[in-house]
């Protein structure tokens, strides 16, 4: 039954009747026809306005039911088909200034990089230097963006479970001669486990540049930087120093024991 559906829409789109559809709104018409066409090789000048404005405006494609019809990289990699790149002369729309640095800032880090791969795999196929230059040129802005986004999103919580709290503390921490006690100076423990976080996270994702062509890693070499936005790095150090009652529950006097000292205090 959904194989029919599918058939009968996707003859409605090659005819040309689906403009007469209607739909809940022109965006979910519009994006239905692009997956459509993508998933098809759908090759009809009736829809190259369509086209023209998707890679100006890339965005997820949504069906009127909500769902998502195809992620971004999928329609990315099927209009570089070269059906589809060539009848829509998509090279001649990503020539447009700026508009290859707006597509790759639509990402996040892992399919930017992906995006990367492929626009670069495309252009070095069909030899086109003038887009592979646009593209080398393109990266830094979005890449950093897509980092600040990653480090924004971090889960400092679960990031930390292997790291060794307590030495912060400790290194962090000093004796209170007047008073006996010690004080952790909780700002510097936070701003050190910041910087091992960062660090840590920083070699992650150099090792998923690692992925990207030798001629892109060297624009963006040492032109990016990685910070970890949470306020839950004080959170954890904080909670590394509260005392854990557990501990203390099996020492914790009986009513038993509490009444025996009672009768020796009064000799009872």
């Amino acid at each position: 039954m959904l194989k029919d559906k599918e058939s009968y829409l996707k003859s409605k789109i090659i005819d040309g009747t689906i403009l007469d559809y209607y739909f809940i709104s022109q965006r979910h018409k519009e994006d239905f026809i692009i997956a459509t066409i993508c998933e098809h090789d759908i090759c009809d000048y009736k829809y190259s306005d369509y086209i023209n404005d998707y890679f100006r405006n890339m965005r997820m494609l949504i069906s009127s039911k909500g769902y998502q019809l195809a992620s971004q990289i999928d329609i990315l990699q099927g209009f570089l088909n070269t059906s589809l790149y060539d009848f829509y002369n998509v090279a001649e729309i990503l020539k447009e200034q700026g508009l290859i640095a707006k597509i790759l800032g639509s990402y996040e880090l892992d399919e930017l990089i992906e995006a990367v791969c492929i626009l670069f795999e495309k252009f070095e196929a069909t030899q086109d230097q003038i887009l592979m230059d646009i593209l080398e040129s393109s990266c830094k802005e979005p890449l950093q963006g897509a980092i600040d986004i990653y480090g924004y999103n971090i889960d400092v919580a679960e990031e930390t479970e292997g790291y060794d709290i307590q030495q912060i503390i400790d290194s962090n921490s000093e004796e209170d001669e007047e008073y006996g006690r010690i004080f952790c100076d909780i700002d510097e423990a936070a701003a050190d486990l910041r910087r091992l976080l960062e660090r840590d996270i920083s070699q992650r994702i150099k090792d998923k540049l690692a992925s990207l062509p030798s001629s892109i890693q060297s624009v963006i070499q040492d032109k990016w930087s990685i910070t970890v936005y949470s306020s839950e790095i004080e959170g954890v150090i904080r909670a590394a120093l509260e005392p854990d009652f557990d501990d203390f529950e099996d020492h914790s006097p009986s009513i038993d024991s509490m009444m025996e000292e009672v009768d020796f205090m009064f000799q009872r």
